[in-house]
């Protein structure tokens, strides 16, 4: 039997709630077929991505090739006679981390997924799309490339793999880009392999921050604490429940002027920058217009880093529940999981994938 195809059938047959919404998520609506996607469902635009892989193509493709468009099952959204799937590279991202992790454990053939680059796969496959209706010129792929430049080759592979299968891999009576796609790759492409870049360059920076990112209960605050002897930790829950003392984080919460807050936290990263200590940005952090707030502040003499929190919801949920006076409603988690966005290397110097917080996976980071 063929690899992906044991793939699939341990999907169906292990996940099939999710197979099950897969074959029923239609692209359009009510005979108003998605002209990119006139295959219908996610499942048959899923098979055809699928279908593009030979017998022995990469584990860790293969299963971001699987579930690259789960997340369209969790935020399809009906405007007009439109289907709309905002957030669903974010949300897909975080539904994954547990069936990747089931299939890495329990399907043979499957155990050498990278998890990091399988989810990282996931969140990026759509990045190229976003810049395909403008024209391609040097200053466009030099913008890429800034976002992209220190991701491993092999991740920078696979990743133009699964864009060109995913570009492939459907039925339209619209342009494809295919064509365009390939050209712009092969410009990246240059870039990256004429380019030398010296990443052990830390000399260069004074000061360092410190970005967490990810949902609430990813174990983020926990990580912190092993940075607590030389840098200090700023947090906006600890700044709300500083105000009241006497409530619980949920009771803080509905009696805090958030405005306020805002303001109070930028000038406690302020002073902090001006009194050049290191720094723990200690919130969820998902997006990348929320991180600019707060990174712009940064002067050129800071390291800025951006520790993410991959986390499976399985975990989340049974963190949740044992909260004692922090009970975050569950919706409210699920639009942050649509609102996420990677940290790239446009805004950052080092990024480290954290899957869970006991045991760490990352690319080749600065």
């Amino acid at each position: 039997m063929m690899k992906k195809q044991r793939l699939e059938e341990y999907f169906i047959s292990n996940h099939t709630e999710l197979y099950n919404r897969m074959k029923n998520c239609d692209h359009g609506y009510e005979g108003s077929p998605n002209p990119y996607h006139l295959e219908g469902t996610v499942w048959n635009h899923t098979q055809m991505v699928l279908d593009i892989f030979g017998p022995e193509t990469n584990s860790t493709l293969l299963v971001a090739a699987l579930l690259h468009d789960i997340g369209k099952l969790f935020v399809r959204m009906i405007n007009g006679d439109k289907v709309w799937f905002k957030g669903h590279t974010g949300r897909g991202t975080m539904e994954a981390i547990d069936i990747i992790k089931d299939i890495k454990e329990n399907l043979d053939d499957f155990s050498d997924i990278n998890i990091v680059y399988a989810l990282n796969l996931i969140s990026m496959h759509h990045l190229f799309f976003n810049y395909l209706s403008s024209e391609i010129t040097e200053k466009l792929v030099k913008k890429l490339y800034e976002k992209l430049k220190y991701f491993d080759y092999e991740f920078i592979y696979l990743l133009q793999k699964l864009c060109l299968a995913d570009c492939k891999g459907r039925i339209t009576d619209i342009d494809s880009n295919y064509g365009r796609l390939v050209r712009l790759f092969s410009m990246i492409n240059f870039l990256y392999y004429s380019t030398n870049w010296n990443l052990n360059n830390d000399n260069k920076w004074t000061n360092k921050v410190v970005f967490n990112v990810g949902i609430p209960y990813a174990g983020k605050s926990y990580n912190s604490t092993k940075y607590k002897e030389n840098y200090v930790i700023i947090s906006r829950d600890d700044l709300i429940i500083e105000k009241f003392k006497h409530c619980t984080y949920d009771e803080a919460w509905k009696l805090v002027d958030h405005n306020a807050i805002n303001t109070e936290l930028l000038e406690h990263l302020k002073k902090a920058i001006h009194n050049k200590e290191n720094i723990v940005i200690d919130m969820t952090n998902l997006n990348r217009k929320s991180r600019n707030i707060k990174r712009c502040l940064f002067p050129s003499s800071y390291k800025k880093v951006a520790n993410v929190y991959y986390t499976g919801l399985e975990t989340i949920k049974n963190r949740r529940e044992a909260s004692i006076g922090k009970y975050i409603p569950w919706n409210i988690i699920e639009k942050m999981m649509s609102s996420y966005s990677i940290p790239l290397y446009d805004e950052f110097d080092e990024i480290n994938f954290i899957v869970d917080h006991k045991k760490k996976e990352r690319n080749i980071i600065r």
